[in-house]
């Protein structure tokens, strides 16, 4: 069984302005209202967070950029996935 390396933190922390740009934050709040919901921020030690979003349709999947823009479909291992 692996480790759950979060460390008890929440997947998505509740101080958003801490770990979101301002352009993330715009981004976010627009695509929203297309289905898109903010998943997880993977906050590894010394390196920037990544932002990871969820489309509305199932398996959707990007990664908001520090200009608010989406990588679509991102080579990102997740846990349970067979590439993990």
């Amino acid at each position: 069984m692996e480790k759950d390396k979060r460390n008890k933190q929440k997947p998505v922390p509740s101080n958003l302005a801490d770990f979101l740009t301002e352009e993330q934050q715009m981004s976010l709040n627009k695509i929203e209202s297309y289905g898109w919901r903010l998943e997880f921020i993977r906050r590894p030690l010394f390196e920037k967070p990544t932002v990871v979003i969820f489309g509305p349709d199932n398996g959707q999947i990007g990664i908001l950029r520090d200009d608010g823009s989406i990588e679509h479909n991102p080579d990102l291992p997740l846990r349970g996935d067979d590439k993990a």
